[in-house]
């Protein structure tokens, strides 16, 4: 049986060829003339060696609602008949009429018919699981070790910062520091959804939800192994639990860390006969963003309140003045949970998610759990694969289907198309002549409103924000209107020829079909050339400069033309026109396309 158990357990030989192992097993002891009475006491399914040898974690089964995720007990054996429990009867708040959805379901096999659960939710006991780890040679030393470790300057591990440093008992002691032969556990929870299938194609939606937790006590080389985290349940596909549904699951969990926060005495574990005592909390979330804010009750990261640590609107997510960004207070943010979760009816709820953006979350219940101070941050999405990819690709521009830039601003790896200047005149010249507030809105927002894309233009044009959906751009025309209306409709028409990397505005040509030459950068052509050739041969760039500016002139190219000429024959373009060649090939081409609007057509 041990070979079996070996097959099965390391080798992850299969159910079915381990059963075939077994009945070899049981052939070659009868061909050996062996007792019949031994052979009879072999299994024939390897479960069943697993439990003699009592290697299985000790978990309870649910009945799981496939509509709402509400959880019902269930004995774990299917039955022929109607079983007490037939439906759900869970109610989201006391005015809402019960889930109803049936929790079981007919299945034949065999020629037999006969009931089984709809799904089913297994929850394995952190106790047990605790228990078995402290019987481990050398675990509970380390643990020990991990809460007494030496302070240092440089926070090296989760066990340098100041959260868990500061972190208190209830007799408002240290929880972790100085306990003497107690163990003291400092849990990190995680709540993420997997495909089981692995299928990313076809768009396959099938999703499983796991809710697992780490020993932070483990050495970082240890952490992370399969056979140190504590798996509490998988919430079986194919859809997930949305918004506050997911609580049904945590509480079991919330359960289990109640009864480790008051302490749980264990009369055996390794290296010590007499046992001892074990307390843990749940202390850091470690989630994405999205399980992040549905674990602790708080709106979605696209929302007006996004931040989980202060209340900066979403409006004014461009302000980097910290001391300015108002702090979330959690007495009244545990406050705001309660109220929502005391609503007689989903209206009620509604309103309330609405003016606070808070939902109760069954995490609150622990008495130690600080959602704003305890919700890390998704470093992997937003640091890794947002702000690091943006600040790499699109400022610093390290990205081999571009040109490379300065730094100095953040240039769209894709050519925005500009509007055509006489809309955007049109537009400007509504805005100058409408100052009150109330006007403005209707006329940008009205059905014959202004575009988005002139609403973007108007607004990069005149340093405004320019993030977000149509109503929020003409909000903050509106608002960069009435700060200084005056200023406004003195420079508006002005302003549409301001540099997109300078600060001042460019400078208007005169009114001539032909082009102006500065007299004092030279009077003829060759001398830019000579200076823009930087090796090549300058009769041939002199070439192309006459043939693309004859062509600029005669046809007016836009940008995607432009964009093909070299960046010396583009600075030699903006010298002939008195114009600023600084900045990477796409500033200049602004120049020259904003130019062009003003210099009549030949």
């Amino acid at each position: 049986m041990l070979a079996v158990l070996l097959m099965h357990l390391v080798f992850h030989l299969s159910r079915r060829a381990s059963m075939v192992m077994l009945a070899s097993m049981r052939c070659m002891l009868s061909s050996l003339g062996a007792d019949r009475d031994l052979t009879d006491k072999l299994p024939n399914d390897p479960r069943s060696v697993i439990n003699r040898f009592d290697l299985d974690p000790r978990c309870s089964s649910f009945l799981q609602c496939p509509a709402c995720y509400a959880l019902y007990p269930y004995a774990g054996a299917i039955t022929s008949s109607v079983s007490e429990i037939s439906h759900c009867s869970y109610k989201a708040t006391p005015n809402n009429p019960p889930c109803n959805e049936p929790l079981w379901e007919e299945r034949r096999s065999g020629g037999r018919t006969f009931l089984a659960p709809c799904r089913k939710y297994i929850h394995q006991s952190l106790k047990e699981w605790v228990g078995r780890l402290l019987m481990r040679p050398g675990v509970a030393q380390l643990f020990r070790e991990s809460c007494n470790r030496p302070a240092t300057t440089a926070a090296e591990d989760i066990w340098d910062a100041s959260v868990l440093r500061n972190f208190r008992d209830v007799d408002g002691q240290s929880f972790f520091r100085g306990r003497g032969d107690e163990i003291r556990l400092a849990f990190s929870l995680n709540v993420d959804g997997f495909n089981p299938f692995h299928m990313i194609e076809a768009k396959q939606t099938v999703t499983c939800t796991a809710i697992y937790m780490v020993v932070l006590n483990f050495p970082e080389h240890l952490r992370f192994l399969f056979r140190n985290m504590y798996l509490a349940g998988v919430i079986p596909g194919p859809g997930k639990p949305s918004l506050d549904q997911i609580n049904h699951a945590v509480s079991l969990v919330v359960a289990e860390l109640l009864e480790f926060w008051r302490g749980i005495y264990y009369t055996v574990i390794h290296g010590s006969l007499s046992g001892c005592l074990v307390k843990g909390a749940m202390i850091p979330l470690v989630c994405d963003m999205l399980a992040a804010r549905q674990l602790s009750g708080l709106s979605s990261a696209t929302s007006t309140l996004f931040c989980t640590f202060c209340h900066l609107a979403i409006n004014n997510i461009e302000n980097l003045e910290k001391s300015t960004w108002p702090a979330r207070n959690l007495a009244a943010q545990i406050e705001e949970a309660r109220e929502w979760r005391d609503c007689q009816s989903e209206a009620e709820r509604d309103a309330c998610f609405k003016a606070h953006g808070i939902r109760w979350s069954v995490l609150l219940d622990l008495p130690y759990w600080n959602p704003i101070l305890f919700s890390v941050v998704d470093s992997m999405h937003a640091a890794h694969l947002g702000l690091f990819q943006s600040h790499c690709r699109k400022i610093w521009r390290i990205n081999i289907s571009v040109d490379g830039g300065e730094g100095t601003t953040i240039q769209p790896t894709k050519d925005i198309p500009r509007p055509i200047h006489r809309v955007l005149s049109r537009w400007l010249t509504a805005i100058s002549e409408t100052p009150d507030a109330t006007g403005l809105r209707k006329l940008l927002l009205g059905p014959d409103g202004c575009p988005k894309d002139v609403l973007w233009q108007i607004c990069v044009d005149n340093d405004v924000r320019s993030a977000g959906g149509r109503k929020q751009l003409v909000d903050n025309i509106i608002d960069w209107v009435c700060e200084s209306h005056a200023r406004c409709v003195c420079g508006l028409n002005l302003k549409i020829q301001r540099n997109r990397v300078g600060t001042t505005p460019i400078n208007l040509p005169p009114g001539a079909a032909s082009p102006p030459r500065s007299s004092d950068d030279g009077d003829d052509i060759e001398s830019i050339t000579s200076e823009s050739s930087h090796g090549a041969s300058s009769f041939q760039l002199q070439e192309k400069i006459d043939k693309t500016n004859e062509s600029f002139i005669k046809y007016r190219i836009g940008e995607s033309s432009l964009g093909r000429s070299k960046a010396e024959i583009l600075k030699a373009m903006c010298r002939l026109r008195n114009l600023d060649e600084r900045g990477t090939k796409e500033d200049m081409i602004t120049r020259l396309i904003d130019w062009v609007y003003f210099v009549p057509s030949v």
